[in-house]
């Protein structure tokens, strides 16, 4: 039977944050072990219902010729949230609910977005109010904001996996050194006490230049003149994605095979690897930066070589 829990269950462990329980291997393998062969019905259904939503958005604009518009992305962030609001209610199943408010947000914010898209896109007046191109940029614009966070979080992990392993720091005594603004973003403190050599301007650069293209994107992404400075800011974090990227993957490497660069290698968790892959991954974020250039060049009816016109 579901388990509705009208608030998120305490944990036993005061270190341990509530919702985690939730989404540890345990709670899902806990439901598995009980129920093997339901376990398989309860999964696909929890993924129908992620995905279910999103179709359904995606076929009732198919069906009714939507155009071809920015807020459509609007539109597929929305019907997403509200996919998970429906997995949320199958997740109850396997005693995986986080509380009546996560649901009602889910619909609400979900539902309120695709709502606003779809009038939006059909409502001929509106059109008059908006820019459909500054539209289009705001939203691709935020698109790309995602892969240098996710850049960053994984160049901090590695960062401070490093340095707790380096210099056999007790866990406790680096939480205190990052205490503060400045000492968690910067790792100034850390910077003082065990010197990071250029990681350290590295980290700081990045976050003064991904901090104003978050506020500018998300606040006046719309606005022409502002495309100049927020193309600046998210270029250069793109570029210095790049750096904490291959430093990542190089310590990557030594911590996981003993050595910076491998040609092949397989390891029993994680199968085969490559620094091969990882040469294509850094590819991947300098062109993505050379796409975000061209697009915000096209604002300005300024035309930029494609990447493959450099090959010939």
């Amino acid at each position: 039977m579901p388990k509705y829990n009208k608030k998120t269950a305490k944990s036993n462990n005061k270190r341990e944050r509530d919702f985690i329980i939730y989404f540890s291997y345990e709670a899902d393998a806990k439901f598995r072990r009980k129920h093997p062969v339901v376990y398989w019905v309860y999964f696909s259904a929890c993924m129908i219902s992620l995905i279910l939503p999103m179709m359904l958005f995606i076929v009732f604009n198919v069906v009714f010729d939507a155009p071809n518009s920015g807020w459509m992305m609007l539109g597929g962030a929305g019907s997403f949230i509200l996919g998970i609001g429906l997995f949320h209610i199958a997740a109850a199943w396997g005693g995986q609910y986080l509380g009546h408010i996560v649901t009602v947000l889910c619909f609400g914010i979900g539902g309120a977005m695709v709502a606003v898209s779809e009038l939006l896109m059909f409502n001929e007046s509106l059109k008059k109010l908006y820019d459909e191109e500054m539209v289009s940029y705001y939203f691709f614009g935020l698109m790309f904001l995602c892969l240098p966070l996710f850049c960053y979080l994984r160049f901090r992990w590695t960062l401070e996996s490093r340095i707790v392993a380096k210099y056999k720091i007790r866990k406790r005594v680096f939480r205190d050194l990052k205490k503060g603004k400045k000492n968690y973003l910067w790792y100034q403190a850390v910077n003082e006490e065990y010197p990071l050599g250029a990681l350290y301007p590295l980290n700081k650069a990045f976050t003064i230049v991904y901090l104003p293209a978050v506020f500018l994107g998300v606040l006046f992404g719309w606005v022409r003149i502002v495309s100049l400075p927020l193309c600046f800011c998210v270029v250069s974090s793109y570029l210095l994605s790049v750096a904490m990227t291959a430093y990542a993957d190089i310590r990557d490497n030594i911590e996981t095979y003993g050595k910076p660069i491998i040609l092949f290698a397989w390891d029993k968790n994680r199968g085969g690897d490559s620094s091969v892959l990882n040469v294509f991954a850094l590819g991947f974020l300098l062109t993505a930066a050379y796409c975000y250039l061209s697009m915000s060049a096209d604002l300005w009816n300024i035309t930029l070589p494609l990447p493959k016109d450099f090959l010939w």
